[in-house]
């Protein structure tokens, strides 16, 4: 045991070391769900996305072919315009107006399109359940 100046005793590396242990092992089960369960299978989709695979049969590797599928399908290229359209309409609404609807009828009206009819009360009534 090393003596500091002034008489105080330095506790020894062993000390330090098991204390960064012992707090390791109680992070450890927060640090491994992640890892496993969520970067897991982040990794595991992008494999499958590179091979044909039905579930029954072995994963085949088929490489970019189902990205080539995908970007040559209409209705995928109008599905990811929906979802981009949405995203950036509801990102303008949340910053400038406090009501969606309001909102979406200026920018439609804005760009030449009429604007929707408001949605009837009792048809929003179960989403305020959740």
């Amino acid at each position: 045991m090393a003596v500091l100046a002034g008489g105080a005793v330095r506790p020894s590396r062993f000390r330090y070391w098991r204390q960064w242990l012992t707090a390791y092992l109680f992070i450890a089960p927060w640090l491994i769900f992640p890892l496993v369960f969520i970067a897991g299978a982040i990794v595991l989709a992008i494999y499958f996305s590179f091979t044909s695979y039905d579930l029954l049969s072995d994963p085949v590797w088929i490489g970019l072919e189902n990205y080539k599928k995908a970007w040559s399908d209409q209705t995928f290229i109008h599905a990811l315009r929906n979802v981009a359209t949405y995203t950036t309409e509801e990102k303008i609404c949340v910053s400038c107006k406090p009501s969606v609807w309001e909102c979406r009828s200026e920018i439609l009206t804005k760009f030449g399109s009429p604007p929707p009819p408001p949605p009837h009360g009792s048809l929003l009534f179960p989403l305020s359940l959740v």
